[in-house]
């Protein structure tokens, strides 16, 4: 099970991986033009993050419907469902668009100041267009997945990361720091690469040999509201979940920046850090949802348990690894890719460190969990336990830390580690639940006449 999972995970990791990179890689040449740009386009960001992560938790909701149709040799189900996410991609896409180029507006009822805020419209003018791209390629690479097939997208997508860091580099610094676009080239570099990503996906899919046997069409036919509101009652609460999950700390972005400009650098640099790390999780958690959907479908009892376990392992090997390096070389981090050399800063990032490690634990895995829960189309309470464990534990514990500790900017990743702590232990017990309601469903099952 551990092998599938990393099969199905390591490519679906790369690519999110890949995708975060984008943003990574805007706000690490941002930080060159100033303190203020980072903090202005690390809003900016925060608020794109945001959107996005609300659609691909609602387009992620098709993978076990298309998991499921393709396990049982459905071929014309799973065109339905292909079909009908291409609609939702392109719904989602539009109302994505017209939040993000209100972007100023937005970050105002925040208080922002008005300059951070100008400097965050300017970065999603140029990346909303890439907010529709983003959506068509992620159903694009559900579907992959749903068949087991997500890594023929791999390397492009890791060509993506130096050709997107070139283009980026011109956009906004220009040659030889001249020419630049500044924070509205990060934008719109973004929007390129991710519309590279959807071309060389479309072409993988309409002339691929691996999915020709599939026959998929990109024209979407008929939009079937019935199938769309079967997906959003599933996909609104996933999508509420990541949402509200993955943008709790592009959230408290907004309220941090009431501590200071050096608390918001110190923030964006850790936020950047801890999105690029937990972004495998994603990986890890799309391949649970495909493979618990494969088991649901077999009504595989022993697989559910295994790819329980598994999970654990795979989740725990994961953050030893990657937290390790993070301690190891944080100051080559510091160095060569913030570009922090004022001591200050630096101390205060060493301070956050461990509260950034804590967190990354448990939300690796909650997040691996999750997928399990969503292959099993199990969402409305995970949902309302994340909206209770971020937005009521989350956000008012950290507020009363600030206000009565005395902790800072530093209490809301206080309040970060013990919400993801929560929401991980929940999910482990539910996922139990699972595997033995399915037990007792089989123990039930009539047993075949035995001849002779």
């Amino acid at each position: 099970m551990i092998r599938k999972l990393l099969a199905l995970g390591l490519p679906l990791a790369i690519g999110f991986i890949s995708q975060t990179t984008i943003s990574f890689t805007d706000a690490m040449l941002i930080s060159r033009l100033g303190n203020q740009d980072l903090s202005g386009a690390t809003l900016g960001i925060s608020l794109f993050s945001l959107v996005m992560l609300m659609g691909i938790g609602i387009l992620l909701a098709f993978g076990p419907h298309m998991a499921r149709a393709f396990r049982q040799d459905d071929f014309a189900r799973l065109r339905k469902w292909f079909a009908q996410g291409i609609w939702l991609a392109l719904i989602l896409g539009v109302v994505g668009m017209a939040i993000l180029y209100n972007t100023g507006r937005i970050l105002t009822l925040f208080n922002v100041s008005d300059d951070l805020a100008q400097i965050a419209q300017q970065y999603n003018q140029g990346a909303a267009p890439g907010i529709v791209f983003l959506f068509l390629f992620v159903h694009s690479r559900c579907l992959m997945s749903s068949v087991g097939k997500p890594g023929y997208l791999t390397i492009i997508m890791l060509l993506t990361v130096p050709v997107n860091f070139l283009v980026a580099y011109v956009a906004i610094l220009g040659f030889n720091h001249t020419g630049g676009a500044g924070v509205l080239g990060g934008g719109l570099s973004s929007s390129l690469i991710r519309a590279v990503l959807l071309i060389s996906a479309v072409c993988l899919l309409t002339r691929g040999r691996p999915f020709r046997h599939l026959s998929l069409t990109l024209q979407p036919g008929r939009l079937d509201w019935q199938a769309i509101r079967t997906v959003l009652a599933a996909g609104l609460p996933m999508g509420v979940r990541i949402a509200l999950s993955e943008g709790f700390l592009p959230t408290a972005a907004f309220l941090i920046a009431g501590f200071g400009l050096e608390a918001t650098t110190v923030h964006s640099f850790a936020l950047r850090t801890e999105s690029l790390i937990t972004v495998f999780t994603i990986g890890l958690s799309g391949a649970a949802g495909t493979l618990a959907a494969w088991c649901a479908a077999e009504n595989d009892w022993v697989g559910l348990r295994r790819l329980r376990y598994g999970l654990l392992s795979v989740a725990f090997g994961y953050v030893l690894l990657v937290g390790g390096a993070i301690a190891l070389f944080y100051p080559q981090i510091q160095r060569y890719i913030y570009d922090v050399t004022d001591a200050h800063i630096i101390s205060m990032m060493w301070n956050l460190l461990p509260l950034l490690l804590i967190a990354f634990l448990f939300n690796t895995l909650g997040s691996c969990y999750n997928g399990f829960l969503v292959g099993m189309m199990d969402t409305r309470w995970p949902t309302l336990v994340v909206i209770g464990s971020y937005w009521v534990i989350g956000l008012g514990g950290g507020f009363i830390v600030a206000r009565y500790f005395h902790a800072g900017f530093y209490s809301y990743w206080i309040a970060l580690g013990v919400s993801n702590l929560i929401i991980a232990a929940y999910n482990f017990y539910r996922t139990g639940v699972h595997v033995q309601r399915m037990v007792r469903e089989r123990l039930h099952e009539p047993q075949p006449a035995v001849s002779g």
